[in-house]
């Protein structure tokens, strides 16, 4: 596949049609309606726009294929939203590189350029409770699930975090809780794994706030005990009851020598808990944790809102790729998506006379040339592997050719696609008939041509195709699909919207690429006036790198030349056999290899 590098729009249409989903190119924003993933308009190269663009289409992608978006949509809470949400992209993405195994390498790359940040443990507390939460439980997702080594360390950090802002206890429940929930069948399938995440939450609420006013009744006694000893201190009859008692007890008795006393003093001069015994607020710092603290923690959590939980990681990716895009200094094309025309209410296209006749000439014409392009041609040699039945006979008289040699000559083995303009300004008059109905019976006799010839696939597109405010390429003929079954979509064919002659060619272009066909060809019936001349430059230019080769056919206009180097202008359908023959002729024929 060379040249496949310098056509990132190309690529990214065979991403879209291997995971089965639909995908334009336009504007200069990604986004997806669940049924259509866009991409900004993109440059025909570029690692970090590829990055980017890829990993975002297989996200999307796996999104489309494997979400069950009622069951996001069922729950209200910003909270249980962000973590269903948080849950359910290592899910998807991991069936998809089960179904799809090229996805993981496009998915890994874009992690590594997105994910490869590593924050303190510090930096993760100053984030606040919202987002160390999500942060926490995003990294544990991508390491436990997807085994992204590369963001282990920042793992560490938020899990370091999370155990100090939210409890050793809570971070124990959310990792057991969590544990496999990327092997879940469905989406729906996680709603209760979130229910219950939630649950704990609140219990580990509720448990923080019981051990802090235990905690603090705890304090209150010890500062109580703390006062009353002080004021047994400050009395002084009690001080001398206590010391004529104490001499009482002494008496007839020594010292300890040595003294138990000072061995007594040392050991708790050396033990830092000893010495701490009496202040709270050593134990907070270093062997209790603030129950408190972590009961605010959790309050903040349960009652953020959906701002407080940071952006989530794919808007940063849409972010990224459309600056990336814009920024690229490159010529930049879009492409559309081809859908089958609606041919409700339409009857059989019928071709004119003139048009029959336009066809019978160049079938034969093509006929005669595939026929001297497929040629099989037997010999007989002394030496060989098959013998040859009805020369065995020749043996007797001595001669020894019996073998039979059987050489074939390589045939036309060629894709055509088709393209025909179907803008406004096809409504313009080329003689008798308007353009458009010019580029429709050069297109109908194109097809009826070729079809059933052995060697010729074709296809036949007509754009623009508006749908609502949209404007697509309409599919009148597939590949393999036979020209009786699309004649009513002939008749479809109608001048209608403006001129988007690049993103329909990079639409066309793309399905003709995906070919198994040796030789690839696209045919242009248009009046050559794109709206845009620039991205339709680059859309040949990356078309033509592709190895795919581009006629274009002036229909009463010769601005077609502006942007190919192979053309031909007919005025009337009647111009057609002779002058597209020697262009067919020329393309079956040259390069072969």
């Amino acid at each position: 596949m060379k040249g496949i590098i310098e056509s990132l729009p190309i690529v990214a249409g065979m991403l879209a049609e291997q995971t089965g989903i639909k995908l334009t190119i336009s504007g200069n924003d990604a986004y997806t309606d669940g049924e259509v993933i866009n991409l900004p308009l993109m440059p025909a190269s570029g690692e970090g726009v590829g990055t980017l663009a890829f990993g975002y289409l297989c996200h999307e992608a796996a999104h489309i294929r494997y979400t069950a978006m009622e069951a996001m949509a069922s729950l209200q809470n910003p909270l249980e939203c962000r973590i269903l949400n948080i849950l359910e992209d290592p899910r998807i993405e991991h069936r998809l590189m089960l179904d799809f195994p090229g996805a993981k390498y496009r998915l890994e790359n874009l992690s590594r350029l997105i994910d490869n940040q590593v924050h303190s443990c510090e930096e993760h507390i100053q984030n606040g409770p919202a987002r160390l939460f999500c942060n926490h439980l995003l990294n544990q997702m991508i390491v436990s699930a997807l085994g992204r080594d590369w963001v282990e360390q920042d793992w560490l950090n938020s899990r370091a975090a999370f155990c100090q802002t939210f409890g050793e206890a809570t971070l124990i429940k959310l990792e057991s809780i969590t544990a496999g929930t990327h092997l879940k069948p469905s989406t729906y399938d996680l709603i209760p794994v979130v229910k219950s995440l939630m649950q704990a939450l609140k219990d580990a609420q509720e448990e923080a706030k019981k051990q802090a006013e235990e905690q603090e009744q705890e304090d209150q006694s010890t500062d109580q005990d703390s006062g009353d000893a002080d004021q047994s201190d400050d009395d002084p009859g009690n001080a001398d009851a206590d010391h004529n008692a104490g001499d009482q007890g002494d008496a007839g008795q020594q010292p300890p020598s040595g003294g138990d006393a000072d061995d007594a003093a040392g050991s708790d001069a050396g033990d830092p808990a000893a010495s701490k015994a009496g202040d709270p607020s050593d134990d907070d710092q270093g062997q209790k944790p603030d129950h408190q603290a972590i009961a605010d923690a959790l309050d903040a959590l349960l009652g953020a809102t959906a701002d407080e939980f940071g952006d989530d990681r794919i808007e940063a990716v849409k972010s990224a790729l459309g600056s990336e895009t814009k920024q690229s200094g490159q010529p930049r094309v879009g492409m559309m998506q081809t859908l089958p025309a609606d041919t409700t209410g339409y009857c059989d296209y019928a071709a004119s006379r003139e048009t029959s006749e336009s066809i019978r000439a160049l079938r034969n014409r093509i006929r005669a040339l595939l026929q001297s392009e497929s040629k099989t041609r037997h010999r007989y040699l002394e030496q060989g592997s098959r013998l040859a039945g009805s020369r065995l006979s020749r043996l007797e008289c001595g001669k020894t050719d019996v073998f039979r040699h059987t050489t074939t000559r390589k045939g036309v083995d060629t894709a055509i696609s088709l393209l025909v303009d179907q803008s406004g300004s096809m409504a313009e008059y080329a003689g008798v008939k308007q353009r458009y109905q010019v580029a429709c019976d050069a297109a109908f006799a194109i097809a009826e041509s070729v079809e059933g010839l052995k060697g010729i696939s074709l296809a036949v597109n007509a754009f623009p195709y508006e749908i609502g405010d949209q404007e697509q390429t309409a599919e009148i003929k597939g590949f393999d699909v036979p020209l009786r079954k699309s004649q009513k979509a002939f008749s479809t064919i109608q001048p209608q919207g403006y001129t988007p002659l690049a993103e329909s060619m990079m639409a066309v272009g793309a399905a003709l690429y995906r070919r198994p066909e040796h030789r690839k060809i696209l045919i242009l019936a248009t009046d050559g006036d794109p709206d845009d001349q620039d991205a339709t430059h680059e859309a040949v230019r990356q078309l033509a790198k592709l190895g795919i080769e581009l006629v274009a056919i002036g229909i009463q206009t010769d601005t077609v030349r502006k942007f190919f180097s192979d053309h031909l202008v007919i005025r009337q359908v009647q111009e057609l056999p002779q002058e597209l023959f020697g262009v067919l002729s020329r393309l079956l024929l040259s390069n072969r290899h």
